[in-house]
């Protein structure tokens, strides 16, 4: 059983509300006052589970107490509501002002604060965000394993036509054979390979309701702009040194780029990796919907670079 820590929650003998908002701002007595409560166990343990609505329509409080499963990541803070009620709002860790009516907290989802203008925010699943990387990742890996295939079977038989030998401009056979294919002593598509289930694994976790700790966004953020510039260099390197293209590895670059944009707006943008409400969030939360711009012009740029490059690439795959 959790005890509830209220701070500032003031009753008179009528159980009306007295006080005055932490803002400083006076109650009409047609407003709701909305106070989060964070539940602790006793002797200070972690946050209990528990959901508490309290509410205040006819001068008296009523109670109805709600119990997520133990289990489920996240804590889940009361709410203290009252309605109708005279005089000026208790002075809460956490404040928002309303029409008259009843907070709703539902178990199911995680009420936090959001900053100090006192209002009161619900936690939702990044569903978007999960699918991201959940079909990127899936994508970047199918490339990666194929280049991989791709070399054992031309290790195995000398004389194998590599499926992704198109001409001599789109080539995987002329890029495998160069040192930069094999930066760190072992074929790069082993990297993909590892490497793509980490984001596929992250959106799975999401899907299922999932909560990590900021420093592991951290982690996982620097991971994905490791790759992002890692993919940049073997695109350099093969545009404007080898002087080849390699079709799967367009295949795994085209995965990459949209699950960088996306994941790093979304840390930013959501307060994930920045302190809600601060100017760096609130710009980056501009952004977000503009996502797919950024993905289209590091497309576009590819594009013109490969053409630029390579002028005779479309005329010889018949395109021109």
């Amino acid at each position: 059983m959790s005890s509830l820590t209220i701070a500032g929650a003031l009753l008179d003998r009528r159980g009306l509300p007295s006080g005055t908002c932490r803002a400083g701002r006076p109650r009409a007595s047609d407003e709701l006052c909305v106070c989060g409560f964070a539940p602790h166990d006793r002797g200070g343990a972690r946050p209990s589970r528990a959901v508490t609505t309290h509410s205040v329509g006819t001068g008296y409080p009523t109670v109805a107490t709600h119990r997520a499963p133990r289990n489920r990541p996240g804590t889940y803070p009361e709410s203290f509501s009252f309605a109708g009620a005279r005089g000026s709002c208790a002075d809460c860790p956490s404040l928002s002002h309303g029409p008259p009516g009843t907070q709703d907290v539902r178990p199911g989802r995680a009420v936090t604060r959001a900053g100090d203008t006192g209002e009161v925010s619900t936690a939702r699943r990044p569903w978007a965000m999960a699918i991201t990387l959940i079909i990127t990742g899936a994508v970047g890996w199918w490339g990666a394993m194929a280049l991989i295939v791709e070399r054992v079977r031309s290790l195995a038989d000398p004389a194998y036509e590599i499926a992704c030998d198109v001409n001599p401009l789109l080539s995987c056979g002329n890029v495998m054979l160069s040192p930069q294919a094999s930066l760190f002593g072992f074929p790069n598509p082993l990297l993909g390979v590892a490497g793509f289930v980490a984001p596929m694994a992250v959106g799975v976790a999401l899907l299922a309701g999932a909560r990590f700790d900021r420093w592991f966004w951290g982690m996982f953020v620097a991971g994905i702009t490791g790759a992002f510039a890692f993919v940049v260099w073997l695109f350099t390197q093969s545009v404007f040194v080898i002087g080849v293209l390699c079709p799967y590895c367009l295949v795994v670059w085209a995965a990459v780029i949209p699950m960088f944009w996306a994941t790093l707006l979304w840390a930013f943008g959501t307060g994930t990796l920045t302190r809600a409400g601060s100017g760096l969030q609130r710009r980056v939360a501009r952004l977000m919907p503009f996502g797919w711009a950024f993905v289209v012009a590091s497309y576009a740029a590819i594009a013109l670079t490969i053409l630029a490059a390579f002028p005779t690439l479309p005329a010889s795959l018949g395109w021109l």
